[in-house]
């Protein structure tokens, strides 16, 4: 890959079938300007680890193209393509405990008006308000909603 590459990412009618059911992708276009961070949260989850397996090209594109810098990628060498794109998968894990415990770990001696004021700077409340103890609601490994 050349060193002086931007990162201008386009998928062109990118269609990826599913082994069973819908395609997981089906003719997808989209325009990545260079220097993007994108998160991607589709469902079903397997569409979402075929966008990061096809920019590494672990998978190919049943039909359609993809393009980086307005090349093909086919174009680069795979070990220049795997180390230049960064792909990082989020797995939200909560402990047993409530809310307000997973809020707090690591940091126990916080006081619960400054845990409740930073998960508000990050939006946490709008996921709560919908649980039925709020911030007191059990969570980890065989508790309440987040374990279906």
């Amino acid at each position: 890959m050349p060193a002086d590459a931007r990162g201008a990412l386009r998928f062109e009618a990118v269609s990826v079938a599913a082994r069973r059911g819908p395609p997981l992708l089906d003719a997808v276009s989209i325009d990545i300007p260079a220097g993007s961070k994108v998160v991607r949260a589709a469902r079903p989850a397997p569409a979402n680890r075929r966008w990061a397996d096809l920019l590494r090209r672990f998978l190919e594109p049943d039909s359609g193209s993809i393009r980086l810098d307005g090349r093909p990628l086919g174009d680069y060498r795979l070990a220049d393509l795997r180390r230049r794109i960064v792909v990082v998968r989020a797995f939200a894990v909560l402990f047993r405990g409530s809310i307000l415990d997973n809020l707090r770990y690591g940091h126990p001696q916080v006081d619960e008006a400054s845990v409740l004021a930073a998960a508000r700077g990050a939006r946490v409340d709008e996921f709560v308000a919908d649980l039925p103890q709020g911030y007191a609601t059990a969570s980890g490994r065989g508790r309440g909603a987040f374990n279906r």
